[in-house]
């Protein structure tokens, strides 16, 4: 349902688009706006764009254009015959980016308005960066670097350093002698980490054990200057000629990138330094003659300090640092700590009017009003829109949006500041720093363009993860009141309630009021074919739910979608409200539930608030789609629909705390399908339920099974397309059925609304939910957690027995369960490692056919059992209802 973010924050060399510093307003700046006529500001537009053009026509004395300009087009009349307009003008120098805000009173002359004052408002030079020419370059006689499990060791080499606002943050190594080696260190690793590393570089050890061509260390000044001057002995400055030539090949290629960049973009590269108190160390060795790579990241910044990863894998390793696990810290307290880019503020409430499409096809204009509260002691606030991704797939491309801002102010309607540095991210400067707590209101009126993509005439859509500014994926609001505007032909879906809708002439307006908290809010329209459900969903109160299913009507023909095959989603969608209402025991907090199609996907879903999103071949038949594709695609157009309606509760009214607790949200959501689907087929019998639950829960197995899965639950986040698919959409949900089979069904079915009702509206990690668990099943559940969220592996069994008739007339089934953990695919065992748990015997009667279970508990490597059943057995199932997750299962008999 969610994506990753990612920091603006992550290397000084990601610039951030825009700049705001609050100065003193004058009073000219708090005169009530007056509009011009059309002509008028037709030609105050003309003129302010040409003073951009000419700004931007500037050349410095290497050539770069280093001056630009942007204009509000908010006019205030200054009489008696002259308008006023707040102007930025940003000037580049070789290091730093000057920015102010100016007010320029435009007067008509000679036919034509010229601008004939020109006011300082405010100024802001906090943006920096590093340049081509103050690299230094030096010789050494050793190098060595152990950190967090990284050791690199170094003879004889040559570095070259550079600078970022003057400051060292980057140290570039070649050497006669360079090694390396690396193992995650026992005091920051789980068993995911240690289980995940034995297994990888066995499987692919050249991934890991290499010699090194080069290092790279990027780090924040007070780090590069410490490794300078301590990991180094016999440094000494020498000439570039003086170097190594593969040292000074890598500077080359290095100047000449940065140059042609610079060439391309003179205002490239400017970021806030670093702040005090953040320690970053990045480390990335390249192989000798191959172009594999691993790296280690640390940056007290993150939510995991420390990560590492590989070419092929990623980075596929997180964990805390030596310093923090130190500390008087808690699990509780690391699984808490922000990510990088939510640590500065919490979003509260958006406000406003958004136009789609109207001035054309591909192009957004908001006026938008934010509230929002400092979550630490801050100066400047950062803020980003998203890309929009078009097609699907590794080769999926983006369309980079263009965020032109037209006037941003305070909550008091003064103007402020802003610099233009990139295309679609920025921050915030106040004039001082404001300390953690302070609510601020910040309204933004600006137009993105490439905002929108339109795929056909009967659909568009925008990116729907941060389309606004300082809306994040992730963010959870108290407040949305939204006005939309589209085209007439349009019908508009937002979140929350529809309190209006007008047409007047060519533009529908519609208002949008959510009346509880709204996560992912998100706006589409289209040109729809609808349908609603034979029946309706309810509330708690017996107020109806208003489902809808929408397909635009270019989709219906190119998917062949037949009007009569949409209302069996909206039933489906309907029966799920009604079973989860009651399942969680937490009412649906929407009068309304719309499910729209999305062209751009096949067999998927998104789950804003009060909206799903499907892929347009899910509104296809069933039997179509095992036709055309196979028959995976039944079961998962059967369970599609309901997963999504269940992240209403799970990333709706329940929300993930940061990205590395965000397994439950897919994980929950999945198993409720599964929930959907017993509670639907056991309304014709009972059996029929059971089979249809336990063939989901053969299906996440199976894709357990058969993925490269070699990292947690927990730390999906850090694992690549089909593992991390396997561990949240598979072994998450398949951790939630042996619950219920460890603990029985209705204390399971208790834990369920416990979750829902004691978690309601917060924030949530894994060890909230681990607390619900053992406050309702009455035990300590570190080792459950620990063995399938929190580690990685699966068992393996192997059921070793034998039966004899007794004197009692009865018959001895006696043996013992072999148990074996491996990990990954092809399987690698993990010595020394048993898991812990319930599995069932079960022995079949010969003659009756009537099944005597009993339960295992498992006791290390091998489980000794000893049972009897009044006749003789036929054969024994081992693990029948799958009450233990396992990659496979062997039974056999000691005589055979």
């Amino acid at each position: 349902m969610r994506g990753r973010r990612t920091s603006w924050r992550a290397l000084p060399s990601i610039a951030v688009a825009l700049f705001l510093a609050t100065a003193a307003w004058p009073a000219d700046d708090e005169r009530p706006a007056v509009e011009p006529t059309y002509e008028v500001r037709a030609a105050l537009t003309e003129t302010l764009s040409r003073l951009v053009r000419e700004l931007f026509q500037e050349r410095n004395d290497d050539g770069l254009a280093y001056r630009r300009g942007s204009f509000s087009h908010s006019f205030r009349a200054a009489p008696p015959d002259g308008w006023q307009v707040t102007f930025h003008r940003d000037t580049a120098d070789r290091d730093r980016l000057r920015t102010e805000r100016l007010l320029l009173t435009l007067q008509q002359q000679d036919g034509a308005w010229r601008v004939v004052d020109e006011r300082v408002q405010g100024t802001f030079d906090g943006l920096v960066r590093g340049y081509v020419g103050d690299e230094e370059f030096h010789r050494f006689d050793r190098f060595s670097l152990d950190h967090e499990g990284l050791v690199i060791t170094a003879r004889n080499g040559s570095l070259y350093t550079d600078r970022f606002a003057g400051r060292l943050y980057r140290i570039v190594i070649t050497a006669e002698q360079l090694e390396q080696r690396y193992a995650p260190p026992p005091h920051g690793t789980s068993f995911q980490a240690a289980a995940a590393w034995d297994y990888l570089t066995t499987k692919t050890p050249e991934k890991f054990e290499f010699a090194p061509e080069h290092v790279g260390l990027t780090c924040d000044p007070e780090e590069c200057d410490r490794l300078l001057a301590s990991a180094f002995t016999g440094l000494r400055p020498v000439a570039i000629e003086e170097t190594d030539p593969a040292l000074r090949r890598l500077y080359e290629e290095f100047r000449d990138e940065q140059e042609r960049e610079l060439r391309e973009n003179g205002f490239r590269g400017f970021a806030t330094p670093f702040e005090p108190g953040r320690r970053f160390l990045a480390v990335v060795v390249k192989k000798k003659g191959a172009d594999d790579r691993l790296w280690l990241l640390h940056d007290s910044w993150a939510g995991w300090e420390v990560r590492f990863g590989a070419t092929e894998y990623g980075t596929f390793l997180g964990y805390y640092s030596q310093q923090t696990l130190a500390g008087d810290v808690t699990p509780y307290d690391l699984e808490q700590r922000d990510d990088a880019d939510a640590r500065d503020y919490d979003l509260r409430a958006v406000a406003g009017t958004v136009e789609l499409a109207l001035a054309d096809h591909s192009t957004m204009t908001g006026d938008v009003t934010f509230r929002l509260v400092t979550k630490r002691a801050l100066r400047v606030l950062p803020f980003a829109i998203a890309r929009l991704m078009r097609g699907g797939g590794i080769k999926s491309q983006f369309r980079d949006p263009s965020l032109v801002i037209d006037s941003i102010q305070n909550e008091q309607g003064r103007e402020l500041t802003w610099v233009r540095v990139g295309s679609y991210g920025g921050v915030v400067v106040l004039p001082a720093e404001v300390p953690g707590g302070t609510r601020l209101t910040l309204r933004m009126q600006f137009t993105n363009e490439g905002a929108i993509y339109k795929l056909s005439p009967s659909y568009s859509r925008v990116a729907r993860g941060g389309w606004l500014p300082f809306v994040r994926f992730s963010d959870t609001l108290e407040e949305l009141d939204l006005t939309v505007k589209v085209p007439a032909r349009y019908k508009t879906l937002g979140v929350g309630r529809k309190v209006h809708e007008s047409t007047a002439g060519e533009v529908t307006t519609t208002r949008w009021v959510a009346d509880g908290q709204v996560a992912f809010p998100t706006i589409i329209f289209g040109d729809y074919v609808v349908r609603q459900p034979a029946f309706r969903a309810e509330r708690n109160d017996g107020t109806p739910i208003d489902v809808t299913i929408h397909v635009d009507r270019d989709g219906m023909t190119d998917w062949n979608i037949r009007p009569k095959q949409l209302p069996t989603l909206a039933e489906q969608a309907a029966n799920a409200l009604n079973l989860y209402r009651e399942i969680f025991g937490v009412d649906y907090p929407y009068d309304k539930l719309d499910l729209v199609n999305d062209p751009m996907g096949f067999l998927y879903g998104q789950s804003p608030a009060s909206i799903v999103y499907l892929g347009s071949a899910a509104f296809r038949g069933e039997g179509i789609l095992v036709a055309a594709v196979g028959p995976w695609t039944m079961k998962s157009a059967r369970s599609l629909v309901a997963h999504e309606v269940g992240h209403q509760w799970w990333g709706g009214i329940v929300t993930h705390a940061n990205d590395r607790n965000y397994w439950f949200v897919e994980s929950i959501a999945e198993y409720a399908s599964a929930l959907y689907l017993e509670a639907i087929n056991e309304r014709e019998d009972r059996e029929k339920g059971w089979k249809a639950y336990l063939g989901e829960v053969e299906r996440w197995r199976e894709q357990v099974v058969h993925a490269d899965l070699f990292g947690s639950v927990q730390h999906a986040r850090s694992l690549n397309g089909g593992a991390y698919h396997a561990a949240i959409y598979a072994k998450g949900p398949y951790a939630l059925h042996m619950l219920r089979m460890t603990f029985g069904r209705e204390k399971f079915f208790t834990f369920l609304e416990n979750l829902a009702t004691e978690l309601n509206g917060r924030p949530v990690v894994t060890r909230d939910i681990q607390r619900v668990a053992e406050e309702t099943f009455g035990v300590p559940m570190d080792w459950f957690f620990d063995q399938w969220i929190r580690g990685t592996g699966l068992p393996e069994f192997e059921l070793v027995y034998d039966t004899r008739a007794t004197e009692d007339g009865n018959w001895l089934i006696e043996g013992k369960l072999i148990q074996r953990v491996v990990v990954g695919n092809p399987r690698h065992e993990l010595t020394g490692v048993q898991f812990g748990g319930f599995v069932s015997v079960t022995a079949i009667g010969k003659k009756s056919k009537r099944e005597y279970p009993t339960r295992l508990a498992l006791e290390g490597a091998e489980t000794p059992f000893m049972f009897k059943i009044p006749e003789k057995p036929g054969k024994l199932l081992l693990n029948k209802d799958g009450e233990m997750l396992s990659r496979k299962v062997e039974i056999t008999r000691k005589r055979d």
